[in-house]
């Protein structure tokens, strides 16, 4: 997210909520691999590159480490069109919703980042 992208998507987040909503929203400009969690728990959304712009192998297992170390006790929502991301990321969806990004099929994948395993 390049740092004009981060103030447009502010201003409409101000547009958009009552400002005593608003106030609880973080938008920055980052890269997510050098990011660290702002809070101890919250709600990360994001739209990771996918398709032609993602190398599976490396930036998934990146994406996962970063999910898995730094945002344990968060909510992650990440949208893809790969039916497996979950698989790839070697997390289990909580949730997946359907929905068409333009005229690309994708879901929406929701994570309970846990700290430790989550396995049983």
């Amino acid at each position: 997210l390049s740092e004009a992208l981060a103030q447009t998507t502010r201003r409409n987040v101000d547009r958009a909520l009552p400002r005593h909503l608003a106030r609880h929203i973080e938008v920055s400009a980052a890269d997510f691999f050098e990011a660290t969690a702002p809070a101890q728990t919250g709600l990360l959304i994001t739209n990771p590159p996918y398709g032609k712009r993602i190398d599976l192998d490396q930036d998934v297992r990146r994406l996962s480490e970063v999910l898995k170390r730094h945002y344990a006790g968060w909510t992650a929502w990440l949208l893809t069109d790969d039916p497996k991301f979950d698989s790839a990321l070697r997390l289990k969806a909580a949730r997946r919703m359907p929905v068409f990004n333009g005229d690309i099929e994708c879901r929406w994948m929701r994570f309970d980042m846990v700290s430790g395993s989550a396995r049983g």
